[in-house]
């Protein structure tokens, strides 16, 4: 075995695949990819930016299924899950949608979908693509905003990194922006000492006040550090201040939570833009049980109407809820999958109970095995492997004379 060879014991083996499994339940549990969720209306879903046919200014998200089918080998950028979305695929934005043949949604406008920087493949005041290929930390760590859903790296919060809570003691959290037109939530936030956690823009930016941060080279306007910008939309109606493209197709990228350079005027490590004014703003951690909070807190929900974020008071709202629902999707859908191949299997009853048991002896004998070498804590080797199949059911063979 070469020494520069990745080694993985059983039990490690074991954990990563529970762990993938676990954590594709739970984001892709609720989507279904043989279908286009067009018809589901605006809802939270998995959705996918297809750079390949997108428009110059005029960005598409689109769901699972229509990512597989209709966006195969296109450029796509994953955009994790947003909510009250509806795919775009066959409308004016996003191409033409297999599912939808005749047509039928050529002309379709998503009124109610809101675009950012994300659906060019950008993330963050830095405006930079993730994972970033000129990213020199071994662990780039980004945060999503709950309110205007943007990603933001840890070292762009506008605090100190080292005093982010730790990720077991909140569940949500607001960037700076979106808490400055929401401060009465900052008493129902966890608690971070406010003093050492903002830093000075005289002590660690230099000269870099009138920064500003850019987007990508086709932005034509760069706005002012501090700046609140409302996304305009092709209704007209009032959107929360939250950077996003509207049906004017104006890239509302604003200047945030910007991001510091370290001390000394050093840029930060983590990728290769100019540094920014900080903003006068903390961003905001929240518990389990905030949402509940809020809504009993008169002042928070005066805010909260105004800002025209009404999903702040809503529990089903949460990435937890969703999840928790997309689990059960998924062991539903299972269920029923297994439910349908049996019932359409051309085998005899007796002949499936027979495959059944089978393969539950062979799964049984697998794990059993898998299991002993994880107990004595030891790589899998090529060896434990043949010894594996050989212990299988049936594997064994009459030894024959040669």
């Amino acid at each position: 075995m070469a020494e520069d060879e990745d080694v993985f014991t059983a039990a490690e083996i074991i954990a990563q695949q529970e762990e993938h499994e676990a954590e594709a339940a739970a984001i892709l549990g609720a989507d279904d990819e043989t279908i286009c969720s067009f018809a589901r209306g605006y809802v939270r879903q998995s959705l996918y930016a297809c750079l390949t046919c997108s428009a110059p200014g005029a960005p598409a998200g689109v769901c699972l299924g229509c990512a597989l089918k209709c966006h195969e080998r296109h450029e796509i950028v994953e955009l994790y899950t947003k909510r009250n979305f509806r795919c775009d695929c066959g409308t004016v934005r996003g191409g033409h949608c297999k599912f939808d043949p005749s047509g039928a949604k050529e002309a379709v406008v998503n009124e109610g979908n809101r675009y950012n920087h994300n659906f060019r493949g950008r993330y963050c005041v830095c405006d930079r693509p993730y994972p970033d290929p000129d990213c020199r930390l071994e662990n780039e760590e980004m945060l999503q905003c709950i309110v205007c859903e943007d990603w933001y790296h840890v070292e762009h919060l506008g605090m100190n990194p080292a005093l982010v809570p730790h990720a077991d003691s909140y569940e949500e959290f607001i960037c700076s922006s979106c808490m400055t037109g929401l401060p009465s939530l900052r008493a129902h936030a966890v608690q971070i000492a406010a003093a050492d956690a903002m830093r000075k823009d005289s002590e660690n930016t230099g000269d870099s006040s009138d920064t500003v941060a850019a987007g990508t080279a086709d932005d034509d306007t760069q706005r002012s550090s501090g700046e609140t910008v409302s996304t305009a939309i092709e209704t007209g109606e009032a959107r929360p201040n939250m950077p996003g493209d509207g049906g004017n197709q104006v890239d509302a990228i604003a200047t945030r939570s910007p991001f510091v350079a370290d001390a000394g005027g050093k840029k930060d490590q983590s990728c290769e833009s100019t540094a920014v004014a900080p903003s006068t703003e903390l961003p905001a951690f929240f518990s389990r049980d905030a949402r509940e909070a809020f809504a009993r807190d008169a002042t928070a929900r005066l805010e909260i109407a105004a800002q025209k974020v009404a999903f702040l008071l809503d529990q089903s709202d949460t990435l937890l809820a969703h999840e928790t629902r997309a689990r059960l999707l998924h062991s539903e859908r299972v269920a029923a999958a297994e439910r349908r191949a049996i019932e359409d299997s051309p085998l005899s009853r007796v002949q499936l109970m027979e495959a059944a048991t089978a393969f539950h002896e062979m799964s049984t004998a697998v794990r059993n095995s898998l299991g002993k070498i994880a107990a004595e804590n030891r790589t899998v080797t090529a060896a434990d492997i043949k010894e594996m199949f050989q212990q299988l059911p049936g594997a064994k063979r009459r030894r024959v004379d040669e």
